[in-house]
């Protein structure tokens, strides 16, 4: 592999123990840290606070002269959430024996009050499935007892791997420096042999490492001690996005990384009859280029179901575009794979795009085979088009959320390139409500409200709607109209744009509203009944925050309601309007009158980001003053006159 690629040093012969097949000596990088080294358990309010206390998580990952790699890991942690105890209820290692082992150095829980408890060690032939075996593979697991609050869990497990990293000589990997957990002793070694090095990037003001020479190996060594957890809640940015953290890898460019991928990826040359029948099958009738590509796209994403046969499991290559065909599944490598060679019948310039969806974070890795998921980009008429076929609900052109914004690696002969998805705007993936209505002698509203959802919210609705019996559908809409307001009528349900991808969704309904008036002698109060009204619940609940928020998507809510109004009723003190922004959202707010009808519109355009721990309160100020406008009330006059 190294002939052909000649940013990848040629490794020197291998060791002794890599042709034996067993564990390779690591700790002369980093001596072993004992449980008695610490002296001093951690509370039960500390252990409580954040799930789980780390006495001790120590890493090492060692790339031998033979380009093959060993990663030894030792944790002592203190538990204490339900969570974290289910975590360790039972560890599973799928492995070819072959290629790489693990080996269990020590697993033992220390319960309190109790004497230490080594955990079951049992070994397998590996079935995907009951009763069916995958050639040479095994399974460890490792099960651990009396695990309660306060229990004490010591593992160290040893990987060696006797063949090169998927098939390069090649070590990459990544590490925090924090975590939620609070750590006593954080270490992280790595050793890298001549003739290769080893690459370091650090994020979120991570600390650089100290770094040494010892016989043939350049060790870099992170030591840290005491270091704080992190809070977590439902509103936290995923770690990549702001805890410090340290990427490594041998690789100089991502060359290898793409021909590896071109061969287990990348649609045949030679494309069975039955793809070329398919694509001219679904293309037939099409009035455009952009409506052909459509078409493809659809039957990849809603006839292709999701996932693989069990036996099927552990393949890394795509599945055959016939396979495909026959069983109609196939994960987002395999659905790709296929939506690139219909699109490549029919004209289309194609390619497959490996990302790391947004959990990942938006920063691109060292060169490394780091994605989690596959999509595909597309040239329709000059334009730019990408899917994912393996997303959900979405229409051709339009990505999840978890696309958007991070770095793809383009698949193409000439070894890829990156370049990074786009994020959709607002409007993309917007919500508005129009509706046109009068007040009742009653009182009462009555109006009629229509629905248009656009983008990923409109896939969301797919979701829950699509194929689905009509009355079922009709129950999941009658539950959006009426907004959670009380005192509410509605009828006249309908919707259209779920069987269609590429159209946003509308719904609609007539509704009757008792409860948004409120009579004060001669005047009438008016709380208008917004669909998404701003509240300071969740995250805005709190004065402050010791951790940052994240505003994971950006998203346009829209509303108008036009209420006319009888001849005795007369607006007081309008036009009101409130215009407000922020770095991550922009709001406006406007109530007038215009012949006789009350005119109401309201928008909220959410700009996303990550909201730094010490800028909440300028966020908070301003969710604030968006929900006293949407809490406003509009004063009518001549409510007796209208009474009577």
């Amino acid at each position: 592999m190294s002939e052909s690629c000649p940013e990848i040093p040629t490794p020197r012969r291998r060791l002794l123990r890599t042709w034996l097949k067993w564990a390779r000596p690591v700790r002369q990088f980093a001596p072993r840290i004992g449980l008695e080294t610490f002296l001093e358990r951690p509370s039960a309010l500390e252990a409580a606070h954040c799930g789980e206390v780390l006495l001790l998580e120590d890493n090492i990952a060692v790339m031998h002269r033979d380009g093959t790699v060993t990663n030894l890991s030792h944790t002592i942690s203190q538990l204490y959430g339900v969570k974290n105890l289910s975590a360790w209820d039972q560890l599973t290692y799928v492995f070819d024996p072959s290629y790489w082992k693990p080996t269990i150095l020590k697993a033992v829980s220390f319960p309190a009050e109790l004497p230490a408890k080594k955990a079951l060690e049992t070994h397998a032939a590996y079935q995907s499935a009951p009763g069916i075996v995958v050639p040479n593979l095994r399974v460890i697991q490792i099960q651990f007892s009396h695990l309660r609050p306060q229990t004490l869990v010591e593992y160290e497990i040893q990987q060696d791997f006797f063949r090169p990293e998927e098939a390069l000589p090649a070590l990459w990997r990544n590490f925090y420096l924090r975590t939620s957990a609070p750590c006593r002793r954080r270490r992280i070694t790595i050793a890298v042999a001549k003739p290769f090095a080893a690459r370091i990037a650090l994020h979120n003001e991570a600390a650089a490492p100290r770094s040494f020479e010892m016989e043939d190996y350049t060790v870099h060594q992170w030591d840290l001690s005491n270091q704080p957890g992190q809070e977590e809640d439902d509103w936290l940015p995923p770690p990549l996005y702001h805890l410090p953290w340290v990427d490594i890898s041998t690789l100089a460019s991502y060359g290898p990384i793409t021909r590896k991928f071109m061969i287990e990826l990348e649609p045949p040359k030679k494309i069975p009859p039955s793809i070329k029948e398919l694509a001219a099958k679904l293309t037939a009738g099409a009035t455009s280029s952009w409506a052909r590509a459509e078409a493809l796209h659809r039957y990849a994403t809603r006839d292709v179901r999701y996932g693989r046969h069990p036996a099927e499991e552990w393949m890394s290559e795509r599945r055959e575009p016939g396979k495909m065909l026959d069983d109609l599944r196939g994960d987002c490598k395999d659905k790709s794979s296929l939506l690139v060679a219909l699109l490549r019948e029919a004209g289309f310039e194609a390619q497959i795009a490996l990302v790391n969806s947004r959990q990942g974070g938006k920063t691109e890795f060292l060169p490394s085979k780091r994605f989690d998921h596959a999509i595909v980009r597309a040239q329709v008429d000059g334009r730019e088009a990408w899917s994912d076929p393996a997303g959900g609900q979405f229409g051709f052109g339009i990505l999840p959320a978890a696309d958007q914004g991070a770095k793809a690696l383009l698949l193409d002969e000439k070894g890829g390139c990156f370049i990074e998805v786009p994020e959709i705007t607002p409007e993309q993936n917007s919500l508005s409500y129009r509706s046109a209505g009068c007040i009742g002698r009653d009182f009462s509203l009555t109006y009629h409200l229509h629905a248009k959802v656009c983008g990923e919210r409109a896939a969301d609705l797919r979701e829950q709607c699509l194929d689905k019996p009509p009355e079922v559908i009709r129950r999941y809409f009658f539950g959006r109209l009426a907004g959670g307001y009380t005192g509410i009528r509605i009828e006249e349900i309908g919707w259209s744009g779920l069987d269609v991808l590429e159209e946003s969704v509308c719904y609609w309904g007539r509704v009757v509203l008792a409860s948004r008036t409120r009579r004060v002698e001669d005047i009438l109060l008016l709380r208008i009944p917004w669909m998404h009204a701003i509240s300071c619940s969740g995250p805005f609940a709190a004065d402050e925050r010791n951790q940052p928020l994240w505003l994971s998507s950006t998203q346009l809510t829209e509303e108008e309601y036009r209420i006319e109004l009888p001849r005795e009723l007369c607006g007081y003190g309008l036009p009101v309007s409130t215009v407000e922004s922020c770095p991550w959202a922009e709001y406006s707010y406007r109530v007038e009158l215009e012949r006789m009808a009350l005119v109401c519109r309201r928008s909220l355009k959410i700009l996303g980001g990550v909201v730094p721990s010490e800028r909440f309160g300028e966020l908070k100020a301003f969710w604030e003053r968006c929900a006293r406008a949407d809490d406003t009330e509009v004063i009518l006059m001549g409510c007796s006159s209208f009474a009577s």
